[in-house]
């Protein structure tokens, strides 16, 4: 069930009436039955695997626990872990890695094939498995203590509005919100609303604007000039961000209805000063995720050289984590360079030595280096994204935009782009004034005047209509 769809319009506030009106001990399992509700409306033989794997990791935290020596609790870890991680293969990998091979027996002159499964990748699978991971890893390292509530449990990994595509939630953070008992809250519902209006903005009016212009330039990157390339790769930066950010919204506007309060996940990456604080800034939950269980694990010195590796592998993962392709992989490697080269600088150039007056060009050049990334995850292949970056270095000074057959999508972009500027802005007052946040929230004429605004602004300028979110192929 997408968010943006008719059918979400009326099972969300179906829920909401529904919630808050029965019983506060019978509330978890509403919402339980409502998650695998939504969640089987895609695919119904997919919603089992969820359920094995909480039952899996459910026991397995109990078990790891309970285990009287330090070996029996790295045995459970490790069948937790590997139950997840052997689903999220077969289903995400299996195909890629039978057609490399298939590829390389071609090549060799060999006989014979490895056969490719007739799967289709479960929705939300990257996000629900390292979710429940992270649920194991804690209670194995102790900083929660397990779930007895199999109920709670399988509430925690199902919960409907991030079970798609995030936030990655941690036991510690939304487990215990699922427990309580509290009471409907006005000034939360309201934030929710608002949270969910500015969600569909961004998705309808910047994210799925943009993606008209996007998609037909790189659809066909050979017969488009490198000046157009070079506006789709900016016009996919913001595409991409408005179709990412405007689906957390929504999840946590969704969530906040119901009393709950998820991570951020985004904070103004746009507005990053450097590539290691757009990381800190973008897909929180994920970076978070791999800092806490995988940077840190492999971070065993303080030499360059240990951390150097350590930041390859992390990024790499990432990639490999967004898909099957060759383009992830050099997206996340690409960004580790990056991300490198960002550290290195700043240790040579103190901030301190007057660079604050500079801070417009680094967070220019930051979204600029970002942009470049961009291009391999948005490509089709390593092969187009080189041929895309190798348009745009050649003519990215002159030349007009596109061609007379895109001209029909201009108006998708000028929308887009103007958009997505005024989001900027928005972003960059909104998170850098305390005083101007809490005027909005005791003004009920400003609140009123953004909800319409957002709403009618929508209506009249979005691209109407239930189009898949970015991340759902993730």
């Amino acid at each position: 069930m997408i968010f943006t769809s008719l059918e979400y319009l009326v099972f969300l506030p179906l829920v909401f009436i529904a919630f808050w009106a029965i019983p506060a001990r019978w509330r978890w399992a509403f919402l339980l039955f409502v998650s695998y509700v939504f969640y089987a409306f895609w695919k119904v033989e997919y919603a089992l695997i969820m359920v094995v794997l909480t039952i899996v990791d459910f026991f397995a935290g109990k078990r790891i626990a309970a285990a009287p020596t330090l070996r029996a609790r790295r045995a459970w870890l490790a069948g937790s872990i590997a139950a997840n991680l052997s689903m999220l293969f077969f289903f995400k990998y299996y195909n890629f890695g039978a057609a490399q091979v298939n590829e390389l027996i071609a090549r060799s002159g060999l006989s014979g094939h490895v056969p490719l499964a007739d799967i289709v990748l479960p929705l939300g699978i990257s996000f629900h498995t390292f979710q429940a991971m992270s649920y194991t890893l804690d209670v194995y390292h102790k900083r929660v203590k397990p779930e007895n509530h199999l109920g709670y449990f399988a509430l925690f990994i199902a919960y409907f509005p991030q079970i798609v595509a995030g936030p990655i939630e941690r036991a510690g953070h939304l487990i215990h919100q699922l427990r309580q008992r509290a009471s409907f809250s006005y000034a939360q519902a309201r934030d929710g609303f608002l949270l969910i209006l500015i969600g569909f903005f961004k998705k309808l009016v910047i994210a799925d604007n943009l993606a008209v212009y996007v998609d037909r330039c790189y659809g066909s990157w050979e017969e488009v000039s490198g000046s157009s390339l070079l506006l789709a790769t900016y016009a996919f930066a913001f595409q991409i961000y408005a179709d990412f950010s405007g689906y957390t919204d929504i999840a946590r506007g969704s969530a906040k209805l119901l009393g709950v309060d998820l991570a951020v996940n985004f904070r103004s990456p746009y507005l990053a000063d450097g590539v290691a604080d757009f990381w800190r800034r973008w897909h929180i939950s994920l970076t978070s995720w791999f800092r806490d269980y995988v940077y840190k694990p492999l971070r065993s010195t303080q030499a360059w050289g240990g951390r150097t590796a350590a930041v390859f592998i992390v990024f790499a993962l990432s990639g490999i984590w967004h898909g099957a392709n060759w383009t992830f992989l050099v997206w996340g490697l690409l960004n580790a360079c990056f991300y490198l080269l960002n550290e290195a600088l700043t240790a040579l150039f103190p901030r301190t030595l007057g660079m604050r007056a500079l801070k417009p060009l680094r967070i220019f050049l930051t979204f600029n280096l970002i942009a470049i990334t961009w291009v391999f995850f948005r490509a089709d292949s390593v092969t187009s994204a080189v041929g895309i970056l190798t348009k745009i270095e050649e003519h990215y000074v002159f030349g007009l935009m596109a061609g007379r057959w895109v001209k029909d999508t201009l108006g998708y972009l000028n929308v887009g782009m103007l958009a997505s500027l005024l989001l900027l802005v928005v972003e960059h007052f909104w998170h850098g004034s305390d005083a101007l946040r809490q005027r909005f929230a005791a003004s009920t004429a400003a609140r009123w005047t953004a909800y319409l605004a957002l709403f009618y602004s929508t209506l009249l300028l979005g691209n109407l209509g239930a189009k898949q979110f970015i991340y759902f192929q993730f």
